[in-house]
């Protein structure tokens, strides 16, 4: 006679069967098995306080390493903890698992192998070390394993078929009922959405935001007004930055719905995003200025007294970051400050590229020729071509697997899968195309911001993702330099700096612009050519030194 220690293992799916019965079913389950086995055994069963849960997890599109408590029990099994002999006790093996074959029998083997052994309650089976070596156990797992799978995959159809429905429904511009943001509403007898009273406290967070602080600061003065219901967070007890960052930083707030699909990491894929959709709390302006991650180190560092138009933006070739590097000299017997651009690889000997003087002279001297124009552009055109095939392809794949034969499922699941990547990547390529496009307003804008440094910097950095410095033929301080603009991987602009010795001014000219959208310079028609030995330099000196 000895005492066995029971332990129960408890998983659901959703919140809602938390809300449910699924939690108490679980355990009555588990506490009345531990009682028929005493009316019926010699030995005594122990139901142990410690239960293993996973409350809200998907035994069907995690694996056992996403799984928090699966895998602590099966690490405390293999690492002797858990007493040989113990029991995990499971409602049925779909609680343990709804992975295929193959994967769940490897996770039971595992188990078993410890002595550790599994009682699934409602499929009346026993599992231990010698479970795997009788034919009729092996049979009626597997089969159990296989109805479990397969009923996962044909709910993951059947739901994901009815949501591209809803989404279908959403791309005409029809509103659905859906999980909506706080501060949107849905109007059962309008059938629209529209902006509730909680719109307060996004647009708290938006001026606040615009007015500098950090998303965590915002996060403080929204805890300090708790005592009113309105400013409550919908998801916990306290706000904190990443709930004010995810709000600020998705274009929900203009009124722009996002289509996509989440895998297996969870992680969410966006596939098509509509504008106008819901009702905007934010201008396009201030979304943009929200959501930018610009700010960091705006106009230099704050411990450093000195101001720095190109904070965090400027590259040398090599790929390293370039920094702003102040020398004083003493000239007629006044002391003259100098500002150089230095490549961070010249302090570990990885690089030996020449510093630039005044660079940001030649950014101001930039923006002050530069102009957008927008053209039809070929490749967004293509784009939407390729979306509308794959969408087509993805909604007759669909609707064949309804009804197609079992011999060719997998073949036909095959094809959707990769039609679904392919709709996937042509929506990002898309967005990446048209996301935040540059005007001339915002160009203009720029220019009347250089006697601010942070904000210029600020507005710099939502327009242009980096700024590279190639000195060609530069020594000494003299030479020329390639200064190209960037935004996302797209080269925009070059710019030649020219500078006949260390003490004469810079002269610039442009040597390269892009086709589709590009900044161009409405002076100089030239340009169009590309580079020309013959082009004249422009050195006149628009701005003095800040």
């Amino acid at each position: 006679m000895s005492t066995i220690e029971c332990l129960s293992f408890i998983r659901f799916s959703s919140i809602k069967q938390e809300l449910g019965s699924s939690l108490d079913r679980q355990m009555f389950l588990a506490e009345r098995w531990v009682e028929q086995q005493n009316q019926i055994s010699d030995n005594t069963y122990v139901l142990s306080p410690q239960s293993y849960r996973e409350l809200g997890v998907s035994g069907f599109r995690n694996t056992i390493d996403r799984r928090p408590a699966l895998s602590e029990f099966l690490g405390l099994c293999k690492a002797g903890k858990i007493v040989e002999g113990s029991i995990l006790l499971c409602e049925k093996i779909d609680r343990l698992s709804r992975r295929p074959i193959q994967e769940t029998q490897k996770l039971i083997s595992d188990i078993l192998e410890t002595g550790v052994e599994i009682v699934l309650i409602q499929e009346g089976m026993h599992l231990n070390r010698d479970s795997p070596n009788r034919y009729d156990e092996v049979i009626r797992l597997a089969t159990y394993i296989h109805m479990a799978n397969q009923y996962s995959q044909n709910l993951q159809e059947r739901v994901s078929h009815a949501k591209n429905k809803l989404k279908d429904k959403a791309r005409q511009g029809i509103p659905i009922r859906k999980r909506l943001p706080f501060w949107i509403s849905y109007d059962s007898e309008t059938q629209d959405y529209y902006l509730n009273d909680r719109q307060v406290v996004v647009r708290f967070m938006i001026e606040r935001r615009l007015a500098g602080d950090g998303f965590s600061l915002i996060a403080k003065k929204l805890n300090a007004r708790l005592g009113d219901p309105l400013y409550k967070p919908p998801w916990s007890d306290k706000w904190n930055r990443t709930t004010i960052s995810d709000t600020l930083r998705k274009p929900v707030i203009i009124g722009t719905y996002t289509i996509g699909r989440v895998d297996e990491t969870t992680k969410f894929h966006a596939q098509d995003m509509i504008p106008g959709y819901f009702p905007s709390i934010a201008t396009v302006g201030e979304y943009k200025q929200v959501s930018s991650r610009a700010t960091k180190y705006a106009g230099g560092r704050q411990e450093s007294k000195a101001s720095n138009h190109l904070s965090g933006i400027v590259y040398c070739q090599c790929n390293e970051k370039m920094f702003k590097k102040i020398s004083r000299q003493k000239v007629q017997g006044k002391t003259k400050e100098y500002y150089s651009w230095v490549c961070k690889g010249n302090q570990t000997g990885t690089c030996d590229s020449t510093p630039i003087r005044d660079l940001d002279q030649c950014v101001f001297w930039a923006l002050d020729h530069m102009k957008i124009i927008t053209k039809d552009d070929s490749k967004t055109f293509e784009l939407n071509k390729t979306i509308a095939f794959y969408r087509n392809r993805v909604e007759s794949l669909a609707t064949r697997l309804e009804t197609a034969p079992e011999n060719i499922l997998d073949s036909l699941l095959s094809l959707l899968g990769k039609a679904k990547d392919s709709l996937t990547e042509a929506n990002r390529k898309l967005s990446e195309a048209t996301a935040n496009p540059t005007t001339n307003d915002d160009i203009a804008e720029l220019k009347t911001l250089i006697s601010d440094h942070v904000q210029f910097n600020i507005k710099l950095k939502m327009h242009f993702s980096k700024i590279v410095v190639n000195p060609k033929e530069a020594a000494k301080g003299r030479g020329f330099w390639w200064v190209s603009f960037y935004r996302g991987n797209m080269l925009y602009r070059t710019i030649e700096a020219v500078r006949a010795s260390i003490r004469s001014p810079f002269a610039y000219r442009v040597i390269y612009r892009d086709i589709p959208e590009t900044l161009l310079d409405d002076r100089e028609p030239w340009e169009i050519e590309g580079r020309d030995e013959d082009i004249p330099y422009t050195g006149d000196t628009i701005y003095t030194p800040i």
